[in-house]
């Protein structure tokens, strides 16, 4: 092989490992699942939001049986919404969904019709209101 093809063959090498290189390391990125709080569809009727200003919002709420109803904790602390009457939360177990951590939400499914009073079990000053129609 003269000169001028051992450079041709060299500049076709460095074009094929250069090629390879780019093919490997530019793949699309796996997807990657965010952690939620909960599982499955999580499409909500109404979106309650907690602030450690003014609690929850709105305060008065109104979903069909069977609709979700999402809350999310925008406060700087913990919250705890449940039901009425506090401390107890007695009136309806649904809404008696745990600790939501600062940033966290989580989403249930309403069944029981009937208008709910609810609050946070941590501040029982703010509250809010839930029909199930």
């Amino acid at each position: 092989m003269n000169k001028t093809g051992r450079i041709i063959a060299a500049i076709v090498a460095v074009g094929v490992i250069a090629g390879g290189v780019f093919w490997f390391t530019n793949k699309p990125a796996a997807e990657t699942n965010t952690p939620q709080t909960n599982e499955g569809d999580t499409t909500s009727a109404v979106t309650i939001t907690y602030t450690t200003e003014n609690g929850f919002s709105p305060t008065s709420n109104t979903v069909k049986a069977g609709e979700k109803v999402t809350f999310v904790n925008n406060s700087q602390t913990a919250i705890q919404p449940a039901s009425d009457p506090h401390p107890a939360h007695t009136t309806n177990s649904e809404l008696n969904i745990g600790n939501l951590e600062p940033g966290e939400s989580k989403t249930i499914t309403l069944d029981s019709k009937g208008e709910w009073s609810i609050h946070n079990h941590l501040d029982h000053t703010k509250s809010a209101t839930i029909t199930v129609e």
